[in-house]
């Protein structure tokens, strides 16, 4: 059987949150999926990636939606990566020409960069809803991205 999470990040990269935001962090995702394996936070002194694992169907160009090939999105994440963090380096898209780091990228199934997150393994929850996102963005200090990873 597979293991899957939930992660919730904050929706600009770099943001990470006050320690004191963690505990109720933690505490209001127990809430929302009492049946999970675990439930914590994940914290880097860089940016990581949190990918969506196997759940990942195609990426998409955020200005025009044009498929981005996965092998030339693995060359831009190498390239971007510099043995401790993410860079985030602003790339030129070849379908037309727009501007973007690899978190602002239209990923199917979302999936984004951070220096922190929440998870839930295993939750037992199918999604995350809006009303729930609103809740995780208020104690977290900002607006938020859900992952759900499937390896």
């Amino acid at each position: 059987m597979s293991d899957s999470w939930i992660y919730i990040i904050p929706d600009d990269p770099t943001y990470q949150p006050a320690a004191d935001c963690h505990e109720p962090a933690i505490a209001y995702f127990r809430g929302i999926a009492p049946q999970a394996d675990d439930v914590g936070v994940e914290i880097y002194d860089g940016i990581s990636c949190f990918d969506c694992g196997a759940n990942l169907e195609s990426i998409a160009c955020p200005a025009c939606g044009a498929e981005i090939e996965m092998e030339a999105w693995g060359e831009w994440m190498e390239a971007d990566y510099d043995d401790e963090q993410f860079r985030l380096t602003p790339r030129a898209l070849p379908c037309c020409g727009a501007e973007c780091t690899l978190h602002e990228l239209r990923y199917d199934l979302p999936q984004g960069f951070g220096r922190f997150g929440v998870f839930a393994m295993n939750p037992n929850l199918t999604d995350v809803t809006d009303m729930q996102c609103a809740e995780f963005a208020r104690i977290l200090g900002g607006p938020v991205r859900v992952i759900t990873r499937q390896l």
